[in-house]
């Protein structure tokens, strides 16, 4: 055999040896990955959330946007509940029979996730492989932890924590010591007590805090703090003819904004609850160089 002929021999063997490997290799990792669910996101309307002794969390979506509805009726942070929907992306290496559910921690699932008409339940822990197991429909599936993180240990961590809800947009503000209203296009001041005037940017930087201003803790059936005692009301009137009253509380570390229409209280540092209280509180920090 000539040396070109044995190249020519070598190179053939190499490449009829890569065919057969691709061949009856096995398949790769993705295609050995399963779908927990096989729905879009943009065809689900209803979740629900459920632990043990605990009230049900249940959000609607209406267009885009969710809101919850039980245990209280709220609009809610949008993109916490985009995350709990990742869910839907989940793709396991396992898929079990739904058998002998107690050696996966799944006979009494601590959480239950109810995705429209489906539902998945939170089991145990894998610790080798760091995932947990869910069982949805008929199926056991090991997945990242971190879904069953995403959820909420109570309907307060989704809440939005601002007090001004989404189109909740203000035309007058009745505080004890004056109000503040919109007239023909600006918003004017008639003050009780102050003697000092109030610029007109102040007073829309105060409105967008009311607006944008985000709680540090929520509270859901009133305040029910100790000590706390209540100082004043205050009322908002909104472009579309509804009034929300607010109950203002104070404890040793916070001032509280309570909704009674939806039974929310937003809890403030009291320098920040001052600052919403009060936009002349506002005003020297808006005057101040580098503010």
């Amino acid at each position: 055999m000539t040396h070109h002929a044995r190249l020519n021999w070598i190179m053939f063997a190499t490449i009829a040896g890569l065919l057969v490997f691709l061949y009856f290799r096995p398949p790769s990792q993705e295609l050995l990955e399963y779908p927990v669910f096989n729905k879009p996101e943009a065809l689900v309307h209803n979740l629900r959330i459920i632990r043990r002794h605990q009230e049900e969390i249940a959000l609607e979506r209406s267009g885009a946007h969710w809101r919850m509805i039980k245990p209280v009726e709220a609009a809610v942070d949008q993109q916490k509940v985009e995350a709990i929907l990742e869910i839907l992306n989940a793709r396991s290496e396992h898929q079990l029979p739904a058998a002998d559910l107690g050696r996966f921690g799944l006979l009494q699932p601590s959480i239950r996730l109810f995705i429209d008409d489906q539902s998945i339940g939170f089991g145990g822990f894998a610790p080798v492989k760091h995932q947990q197991y869910v069982q949805t429909e008929q199926h056991v599936y090991l997945i990242s932890p971190r879904y069953g993180l995403l959820l909420p240990h109570s309907a307060a961590g989704l809440i939005n924590p601002v007090v001004l809800q989404p189109g909740e947009n203000p035309s007058k503000f009745v505080l004890p010591q004056f109000e503040i209203a919109m007239q023909d296009g600006q918003w004017q001041v008639a003050s009780q007590n102050q003697s000092e005037s109030i610029a007109h940017e102040t007073i829309v930087q105060w409105i967008e805090r009311w607006q944008s201003l985000p709680a540090a803790e929520l509270t859901i059936g009133g305040p029910a703090e100790a000590g706390s005692t209540e100082k004043s009301k205050i009322g908002i009137e909104l472009q579309d003819g509804r009034t929300i009253d607010f109950e203002v509380l104070q404890n040793e570390s916070s001032i509280i904004l309570l909704r009674p229409d939806n039974g929310i209280g937003y809890h403030f540092p009291i320098e920040t609850g001052r600052q919403l209280l009060d936009p002349y509180a506002i005003q020297p920090q808006l005057s101040t160089p580098g503010h």
